[in-house]
C-alpha cells in the first residue's frame, strides 16, 4: 500500500509538468497524444502504440481494449458519431445560409475560458440541435429575423460576454415571446448569470410554452453549474445537495418529452454519483463499454484533475481500489515504485494493460526481462494491445521481423503517430548510416486542422542522436541522401554551417555553405557574401535562427533572420545546467514541446548505434564554446583589443546585446552585455548602430 501511495503521490506531483497549458506550447505533432489524428473509434478498434505521454482521457479511452475487455455495439457507434459538436456547429450553420442566405453567420465558438489557458465547453451539441429545429419552425415567420439575431447572441456567449437581445414588440404573438423568454434564459445561462438564468427557465416551465420540458431540464442543469456540480465548472453559491435533488426528481416527475426525461434521469444518475467520488470514478469504468465512451472519459479526466488539484494526498486516498486511475498512474510514472506496482498488478491480474505498464518501464538491463519479454510474446496478433506490447518488446530486444510485421499492420491502419514511434526505436539500432537516414524523419502530424509547414521533421530522439553523436561528415553524407526531405537536408545543412563555425573547420562550412546557397533561397545571397571570417561571424550574428544544433521539433517559427518572440534565438549553451540555460531554447533544444520517446522508455544508458559513435569529440567542442553570447563574446572583444575600430564590429557589438535580450540567460549575461554596449557606444559612438543600440540587458 506504502508503494502505491509513493508512486501515485509522485505522479499527482508531476503530472501538471507532463501537460503544460497555453495556447503558445503546441506539442510537437509527431506523436498523437490526445488522439486528434485518427477517429477515437478507430483507436479504440486498434489502438496502436500507446505511450505513457498520452493525456489521462486519452488513456481512459483505451484502456479496455489494452485490457481485453471491449466496448459494445452501442458504445462504438457513438463513438462512430462522434464529433458532435463539430457536426452540429456545420449544421447550424447550413441551415442558417439555406433560410437566411443574405446574413452572414458568425462563427460560433463553444468554448469558453475557464482560468488561465484554459477552456471548457459552454454551449454543447444538444444546444446547436435545438435551435436548428426551432430554426427550421420559425424561419418563414414574419419574426423569424429577430429571432435569428437574438440567437446569434445567444451563442455568442458561449465564449464570452457580449451583446444584448432585441425583445419582440409588445403585440408579438405569444409563441414569439415565449422563444424570447427562452433566449434571454439562455443568454444568462452562458454568462454564468444563474440566477437569472433560472428565473427564466422557471417561469417557462410552469407555462404551457412548447419549451417547457426543456426549460425543466435546464433548471436542473443551471444550479448544477451554480453549485459546482459539474467537474468542469468551478463550485459556487447555491442551493444545497438536497435542494438539488429534489428538483431533479420534480422536474423528471413533470417532464413529458421522453428524451428530455431520459436526458434528465443522466443528471440524477451523475449528481448522485458526484456525492461520492470514488464510487462515481468505480462506476465510470463500468459506463464505459455501455454508455457514450469519449463523454466518459473526458468526465473521468476532469474527476481526475479535480483530484489532483486538491493534492497528491487525495490521489493516493481515491485511486486504490481503481484499475483505470492506478494503471494509468502506474503508466506515467517513471520511477521504481510505479514498475512494482505493474509487475504486482499484472502477476496478480494477467491483464495485458498491465503488462504494458511494465514493459514500458524495464530497464534493458533488467535480470527479468527475458520473462516479460515471454509473457509479451504471449500476445497474439489479432490481440487490440499487440501494437503497443511489440513495440516495447522490440524496445527491449529488437527484432527486424517482428519490426517488419508490426510496421506493415500500422501502415494498414493508417496510424502515422505509431509509425514515427516504430521509427525512433528502429533509428536506434541502424547499422550503417544510410540505414540511419531513412530513419530520422518523422511525418509531421495537423494539429487544429491545419496543415503543417513541412510533411517531415525530426523528433527529440533524432535530434539527440544528430546533435550529439553525429559528426560533420555525417552531416556532408545526409544532406546528399534520397532518403531526406529537402527541408530536413537544409536543416541539417545549416546547423552544419553553423558547427563548422564553432568548430573552426573552414573546410567543412564551404561546403555547407555551397549546400545552402544552391538549394536554401533565404540564405543563398547572404551566404554568397559570407567570404572571410569577418563576414562569416556577421551572418551568424544576423541570424539568430541558426544553430549549431539539430531542433527536435518541426521547425522555429519565422525565417532564420527574425526573432523568435519566445527567445528561441541564437543558441544556448549544449549540455548546459537549468541555471545556465534559463531561456526557451533550454527547453526547446531537443524536446519540442514533446517528451523522447526514450526518455519515456528508460535512461540514456540505452546504447547508441555505432554509426554516430565519433561524434561524442565534436560535441564536447561544441559544449566547451558555451551559448552564443560566450562565443561571440569572445572573438569579439578579442577583435576589439587588436583593432577598436575595425568597421565590422559596430554592427556585430550591436547584435551581441541584442542576444543577452533575446537569447537565452546565464549567469554572466549583464557582464558581457555592458562590456559590448560600452565598446560600441566609445568606439562607435556616431553610427547607426549605437543609435539602435540605446540599453545594455542584466
Amino acid at each position: 500500500m506504502k508503494t502505491i501511495a509513493k508512486t501515485l503521490a509522485l505522479i499527482a506531483a508531476l503530472h501538471t509538468a507532463l501537460y503544460p497549458c497555453g495556447p503558445f506550447f503546441e506539442k510537437s505533432p509527431m506523436i498523437d497524444a490526445e488522439g486528434a489524428s485518427r477517429s477515437y473509434a478507430d483507436r479504440m478498434r486498434e489502438p496502436g502504440i500507446v505511450l505513457p505521454g498520452f493525456k489521462s482521457d486519452y488513456l481512459a479511452l483505451l484502456y479496455l481494449p489494452l485490457s481485453g475487455a471491449k466496448y459494445d455495439a452501442r458504445s462504438m457507434a457513438l463513438a462512430d458519431a462522434y464529433k458532435a459538436d463539430a457536426d452540429e456547429e456545420a449544421l447550424w450553420a447550413k441551415a442558417r445560409k439555406e433560410f437566411f442566405p443574405d446574413i452572414v453567420a458568425p462563427k460560433v465558438t463553444p468554448y469558453k475560458a475557464a482560468g488561465e489557458y484554459r477552456y471548457v465547453t459552454n454551449c454543447h451539441a444538444d444546444a446547436l440541435r435545438y435551435a436548428r429545429e426551432l430554426l427550421a419552425a420559425r424561419a418563414k415567420s414574419p419574426h423569424g429575423k429577430l429571432w435569428l439575431k437574438n440567437q446569434d447572441i445567444v451563442f455568442a456567449n458561449c465564449a464570452e460576454k457580449k451583446g444584448a437581445l432585441t425583445p419582440p414588440a409588445k403585440d408579438a404573438p405569444q409563441t414569439v415571446k415565449n422563444d424570447f423568454l427562452y433566449q434571454e434564459a439562455a443568454f444568462h445561462f452562458y454568462r454564468d448569470e444563474y440566477d437569472k438564468a433560472y428565473a427564466g427557465f422557471e417561469a417557462l416551465a410552469k407555462s404551457g410554452s412548447l419549451h417547457r420540458d426543456v426549460a425543466r431540464y435546464m433548471m436542473i442543469r443551471t444550479r448544477m453549474r451554480q453549485t459546482g456540480a459539474f467537474s468542469e465548472f468551478p463550485a459556487g453559491a447555491g442551493p444545497k445537495p438536497a435542494e438539488i435533488q429534489k428538483l431533479i426528481d420534480t422536474a423528471i416527475a413533470e417532464i413529458g418529452d421522453p428524451s428530455v426525461k431520459a436526458n434528465a434521469k443522466n443528471l440524477k444518475k451523475l449528481f448522485e454519483a458526484k456525492r461520492d467520488e470514488k464510487l462515481y470514478a468505480q462506476n465510470l469504468i463500468g459506463e464505459l463499454a455501455t454508455s457514450n465512451p469519449i463523454e466518459i472519459a473526458h468526465e473521468f479526466r476532469y474527476l481526475v484533475r479535480k483530484w489532483q488539484n486538491a493534492g497528491a494526498e487525495k490521489v493516493a486516498r481515491m485511486a486504490p481500489g481503481n484499475d483505470l486511475v492506478e494503471w494509468i498512474y502506474a503508466f506515467q510514472a517513471q520511477d521504481a515504485a510505479s514498475l512494482t506496482l505493474a509487475e504486482r498488478k499484472y502477476n496478480e491480474t494477467k491483464k495485458s494493460h498491465w503488462l504494458i505498464a511494465a514493459l514500458s518501464k524495464l530497464p534493458a538491463s533488467s535480470p527479468r526481462r527475458d520473462f516479460w519479454l515471454t509473457e509479451a510474446a504471449r500476445i497474439s496478433d489479432d490481440n487490440p494491445a499487440f501494437t503497443t506490447v511489440a513495440f516495447y518488446r522490440l524496445a527491449l530486444a529488437y527484432d527486424a521481423k517482428l519490426a517488419d510485421a508490426l510496421g506493415k499492420k500500422l501502415e494498414k491502419a493508417k496510424d502515422t503517430s505509431s509509425l514515427n514511434a516504430l521509427k525512433a526505436v528502429k533509428l536506434r539500432h541502424a547499422q550503417s548510416l544510410g540505414d540511419a537516414a531513412a530513419l530520422m524523419e518523422r511525418k509531421i502530424l495537423p494539429t487544429n486542422n491545419q496543415k503543417p509547414e513541412h510533411e517531415f521533421g525530426f523528433d527529440a530522439d533524432t535530434a539527440r542522436l544528430l546533435t550529439e553523436h553525429a559528426t560533420l561528415a555525417d552531416y556532408l553524407i545526409l544532406i546528399q541522401s534520397a532518403a531526406l526531405s529537402r527541408a530536413g537536408k537544409i536543416e541539417i545543412a545549416r546547423a552544419g554551417w553553423a558547427r563548422a563555425i564553432l568548430l573552426d573547420m573552414p573546410a567543412e562550412r564551404t561546403k555547407f555553405a555551397a549546400y545552402l546557397i544552391e538549394n536554401d533561397p533565404a540564405l543563398a545571397k547572404t551566404l554568397q557574401k559570407a567570404n572571410s571570417n569577418d563576414e562569416t561571424l556577421l551572418t551568424l550574428l544576423r541570424n539568430p535562427g541558426l544553430a549549431p544544433y539539430i531542433a527536435g521539433h518541426h521547425g522555429r517559427g519565422g525565417s532564420t533572420d527574425t526573432i523568435d518572440s519566445f527567445r528561441e534565438n541564437w543558441w544556448c549553451k549544449l549540455g548546459g545546467s537549468e541555471k545556465e540555460n534559463t531561456g526557451w531554447d533550454h527547453y526547446r533544444i531537443y524536446s519540442g514541446f514533446e517528451e523522447s520517446i526514450f526518455s519515456q522508455l528508460y535512461p540514456a544508458s540505452v546504447e547508441k548505434p555505432f554509426v554516430f559513435a565519433k561524434g561524442q569529440n565534436e560535441f564536447q567542442r561544441i559544449k566547451t564554446a558555451g551559448n552564443a553570447a560566450e562565443f561571440f563574446s569572445q572573438r569579439l572583444f578579442s577583435a576589439a583589443q587588436k583593432d577598436p575600430k575595425a568597421a565590422w564590429l559596430a554592427e556585430a557589438l550591436h547584435y551581441l546585446v541584442k542576444i543577452t535580450r533575446y537569447g537565452c540567460d546565464f549567469p554572466d549575461k549583464g557582464k558581457i552585455s555592458k562590456k559590448a554596449f560600452n565598446l560600441l557606444h566609445k568606439n562607435f559612438a556616431d553610427s547607426d548602430w549605437a543609435k539602435k543600440t540605446p540599453h545594455w540587458f542584466n
